[in-house]
């Protein structure tokens, strides 16, 4: 018998416990319930024809909103007494056999997507740190003074000389031989792991003042005790800072005037960004890029539609349905880009500056989720041209109370590029992404 098509007459998004409410409500007690939403009815007989189906498979028995259904293997009845109940008494009525929708085909990569050696080669880029090599993973002289004096290198937590909380990981790895990993301790300060930095170029030659554009990506993971606890005390962890570059004889740390953190400010769970440790003619120290939105609100990622990443949905959820904030996922590589361009300088301001944020989940597309500006980006002192240079990398996480408790985490950084020019997405991975409920839900240790 010739199958056709026909428009499914119960709602496929009627719950189960609605569609049998409904039944009980105007068949004097037949159940009415509805099958799988990912699919299409197809009709398979009129009453009372046999008909028959492909191993076992659901059917349904009836006409307009009045069904009754159930499993059929081989074959079967279009009658009442087959189906145990007549949802429709005195009309005619037929028979639908429930088709499940195909698998959806597996996303192709981003257009123009590249791998981490493709990224690298193009114009424009001018460092790239794969984390693959150990001298990627300098200490310097060691002891309490790390890296202090190089040009990249790591510095451990402030006061010691521990070297196991920033170290290569041959295990986990974005791409290449290994990656960056920073462990923090399950007691540990808001300088939990010590920090890793990089100039743009070997030779202090590369570096943005006034009048200039860059770009900054990495990849990013983080595990899940990580990204879901809020650390007593913590102001929220950093990710990245882009600030001075080293001077010939001057080495600058990451509390500059130019610095520019993307953070997880108030570990609300998404990235925040703010700019400088020192402040400005046109704003104080680490003035926050949060949009004013309406009288009493404010946009924490303003590059986000409707409904918005907005301060007031610290009552209900940040995230979806409610909220729009893009959330940190934990165990994938994330992408992350930042774009600063600057405008002139006039006294101790890059004015008219830009600042955007992409970020991207594991094999999809990066998406905007700050644009900055026109801003007056702090610039320092005129009289000590300070450049953008140099970017940092680590979790410092201000105000963490040392004396808490909290399961030990983790956090891994890879392929840190720093070009002229925007920079691709990765290629697509082959394994599949963890699916949308691994973003994390918050714990607050007592």
């Amino acid at each position: 018998m010739a199958r056709s098509v026909v428009r499914p007459r119960l709602p496929l998004g009627l719950s189960l416990v609605g569609a049998a409410a409904a039944a009980l409500g105007c068949t004097g007690g037949v159940v009415l319930i509805a099958a799988e939403t990912n699919g299409t009815w197809v009709k398979v007989a009129d009453e009372p024809v046999p008909f028959t189906v492909n191993g076992t498979q659901t059917v349904r028995f009836g006409r307009d909103t009045s069904w009754v259904q159930k499993p059929v293997t081989a074959a079967g009845m279009c009658t009442a007494l087959f189906f145990g109940a007549d949802p429709a008494p005195g009309l005619p009525k037929e028979c639908d056999e429930f088709v499940p929708a195909p698998a959806p085909a597996p996303a192709p990569p981003p257009m123009g997507a590249q791998d981490f050696a493709t990224r690298c080669a193009q114009p424009g880029v001018v460092k790239c740190v794969g984390f693959d090599d150990p001298s990627d993973f300098n200490i310097g002289n060691g002891g309490t003074a790390g890296a202090y004096g190089q040009n990249s290198g790591i510095f451990p937590p402030y006061g010691t000389s521990d070297y196991t909380r920033a170290t290569r990981d041959t295990s986990v790895k974005a791409s290449g031989n290994s990656s960056l990993k920073f462990t923090i301790p399950a007691n540990s300060s808001g300088d939990s792991s010590g920090s890793y930095f990089t100039n743009f170029s070997n030779d202090l030659s590369v570096q943005f003042g006034e009048n200039s554009e860059f770009f900054v990506q990495w990849r990013q993971r983080f595990s899940s005790d990580f990204a879901a606890t809020k650390f007593a005390g913590g102001g929220g962890w950093k990710q990245v800072i882009v600030g001075t570059g080293d001077q010939p004889a001057q080495m600058y740390f990451s509390c500059t005037a130019l610095e520019t953190v993307v953070q997880n400010t108030y570990q609300r769970g998404f990235p925040q960004m703010y700019n400088s440790c020192t402040g400005s003619s046109s704003h104080g120290a680490f003035d926050p890029f949060e949009q004013r939105h309406g009288a009493y609100d404010f946009k924490l990622e303003n590059a986000r539609g409707s409904p918005y990443c907005l301060y007031s949905q610290k009552d209900t959820s940040y995230f979806p349905p409610t909220g729009k904030c893009f959330p940190y996922f934990a165990n994938e590589w994330m992408t992350f880009q930042l774009r600063i361009k600057t405008g002139p300088r006039v006294n101790d301001e890059f004015t008219d500056s830009y600042i955007t944020l992409w970020m991207g989940r594991e094999g999809q597309q990066s998406e905007a989720v700050i644009q900055w500006g026109p801003y007056n980006l702090s610039a320092g002192a005129a009289a000590d041209d300070q450049r953008f240079g140099k970017v940092w990398l680590l979790p410092y996480n201000t105000g963490k109370d040392p004396a808490r408790t909290y399961p030990e985490s983790y956090t891994w950084y890879d392929e840190l590029i720093i070009s002229r020019n925007k920079i691709a997405d990765p290629v697509a991975p082959s394994p599949a992404p963890p699916p949308p409920g691994s973003a994390y839900t918050f714990r607050k240790r007592k």
